[in-house]
């Protein structure tokens, strides 16, 4: 015997949900999940005020002899499921962001979920699932409750410790929704004891107190600057020994090219600054109207403001000022590199450079100048790494990146890229958000730090990002090997929890061991890479600022 569906069939409804409706801030309202005609729709409407109080110039009204009631117009938001490319969902305690793109029209809507964020999550992926098989069956009947009860249980295990990104594709109204057989928590990690993450350092003749005992100190640098020591041992000594907490904030923009080595840096400082809140200038004076014609930039802010709000930030700054200046700069970015915008995870890249720069109390910086300073290094930083974030797609990281580490695990331990093979891991899939990112969120804010010291002092810092990559998994491989019917699935959830816990001093000594022994890949192909303005910026060896000046190839 088999059941049809009722139509239209309401399948969740949640409460107190939040998105971004033009002119309004905090817009809340009810999101509801249904299915109608064989399609899945997706319906938010913002709440009702019943505030009978007195609008604004309701006396002036009066007296113009009007008596015709005061209409509010209450948003609507109405999705099918043949509308939407993509669904990203990311849960965690407090809220869950889902972002919906959609191809007709071309639009993105993000929404937040904030009662039981994760049960919402877990519910409507179940939902998703659901549509899943129904797509396949459309009648209801035993087989079709057998594959409903397998998606399910199959694609949410332990999720109430679990946090991740969902990455759901939609085609012609089928949602692919991930199936993560995952029974490893982060409590059941196996354990690997300090005595293996020795032998391994020993293996490759690395002492990892080395690349993290001795920083390169800003007593170190005050004492070379404007001496006969050129900067490329400068790099050399960032990139071995790290850079001090105190120095950052001056060596860093330097080994990005943002700011020349040399004791007087200050003209070339007011320029970035100048140039800097010239183009943030370009955002801020677009009237309502002309950022209502611009639904790329729109659609691109209403993202910002999203994420910048669900970015951990520390507890010792001040989190009201920091997300404020985390949405300025990523929108001025949005607007210098206006081919890209902006891409979701740059938000992560872009809070290592506050926290280091901004704020820091070793450098008389003024607040403008950290600004500045903070923008430059971060557009710098993503495009000399090669950042999937800031290209069309991401054909370049999954063609060229990620295939390149396997081959670089080939080249340092034939065991590891054997067992990555058997266990058929090739794509190296289970690494991706990681390498995306540049391991901002697998790292302790201490050990992302030292990190980036060694590749902004690289002269191929995407070559580094590429060794590194193989240098974490060289040390996780004792952990995850011993993973039972280890796969993709398997790791992905743990795989930032079993990164972290990895020597960040002996890791960075491999990498900087594999790039010395390796040849770097091929620079990225043109067309994985957006298009960019066709500018110097970046390029000058900064060394004499004046000519550089000159010739006008400082700024775009």
């Amino acid at each position: 015997m088999s059941i049809s569906l009722p139509q239209p069939l309401i399948m969740l409804i949640f409460q107190d949900v939040e998105t971004y409706i033009p002119g309004k801030t905090g817009s809340r309202g009810v999101f509801i999940v249904g299915q109608d005609s064989g399609q899945f729709f997706f319906k938010w409407s913002q709440y009702i005020s019943h505030d009978t109080s007195p609008k604004p110039n309701s006396n002036r009204n009066a007296s113009l002899g009007s008596n015709r009631p005061q209409m509010e117009y209450f948003p609507q938001i109405y999705l099918t499921a043949n509308q939407i490319q993509r669904i990203i969902i990311t849960p965690n305690q407090k809220v869950t962001d889902m972002l919906i793109s959609t191809l007709h029209p071309p639009e993105m809507h993000q929404f937040q979920f904030r009662q039981s964020p994760i049960e919402s999550c877990l519910q409507f992926l179940q939902v998703l699932a659901v549509n899943t098989a129904i797509k396949d069956m459309p009648i209801i009947s035993n087989e079709f409750w057998r594959s409903v009860t397998t998606n399910s249980a199959n694609t949410y295990p332990s999720f109430a410790s679990l946090a991740r990104v969902y990455d759901i594709s939609c085609e012609n109204g089928k949602f692919t929704v991930p199936f993560i057989q995952v029974q490893t928590t982060f409590d059941s990690l196996p354990l690997v004891d300090e005595l293996t993450k020795a032998k391994i350092s020993a293996q490759y003749g690395i002492n990892g107190s080395q690349f993290t005992n001795s920083p390169f100190a800003l007593s170190d640098y005050r004492q070379i600057v404007g001496s006969s020591i050129s900067f490329t041992d400068i790099r050399v000594q960032a990139s071995r020994r790290g850079v001090s907490k105190d120095l950052r904030p001056i060596l860093w923009p330097q080994l990005l090219n943002v700011l020349p080595f040399c004791k007087d840096t200050n003209s070339i400082l007011q320029l970035r600054v100048k140039e800097y809140f010239s183009i943030k200038s370009q955002w801020q004076t677009l009237s309502s109207y002309q950022l209502h014609r611009r639904q790329d930039l729109r659609s691109s802010y209403q993202t910002i403001r999203m994420d910048v709000r669900r970015t951990n930030l520390p507890p010792y700054i001040d989190e009201k000022q920091i997300r404020v200046l985390m949405i300025d700069i990523l929108k001025t970015y949005a607007v210098w590199n206006f081919d890209v915008r902006y891409t979701q995870g740059l938000n992560d890249i872009l809070l290592p450079f506050v926290l280091v720069i901004y704020t820091s109390n070793q450098v008389n910086y003024t607040l403008e100048e950290k600004e500045a300073l903070c923008f430059w290094c971060f557009a710098s930083f993503v495009e000399s790494i090669e950042s999937a974030l800031v290209e069309k797609t991401m054909d370049g990281v999954m063609q060229q990146d990620l295939p390149f580490v396997l081959e670089l695990l080939k080249q340092t331990d034939e065991k590891i890229s054997k067992w990555i093979i058997d266990c058929d891991m090739a794509d190296m899939n289970f690494i991706v958000s990681s390498y995306m990112l540049a391991f901002r969120r697998s790292l302790s804010e201490e050990d992302l730090e030292r990190a980036w010291d060694s590749a902004m002092a690289s002269t191929n810092p995407y070559h580094f990002i590429g060794c590194f990559a193989a240098a974490l998994i060289v040390f996780s491989y004792p952990t995850m090997s011993k993973i039972e019917n280890c796969s993709t699935p398997h790791i992905l959830p743990v795989c930032d929890k079993i990164f972290s816990q990895q020597p960040i001093g002996s890791v960075v000594g491999v990498a900087l061991s594999i790039e010395t022994s390796c040849n770097p890949r091929e620079r990225r192909d043109s067309h994985f890479v957006s298009s960019r303005i066709d500018s110097e910026f970046f390029v000058p060896p900064m060394t004499s600022e004046y000519g550089i000046i000159s010739s006008n190839h400082l700024f775009i």
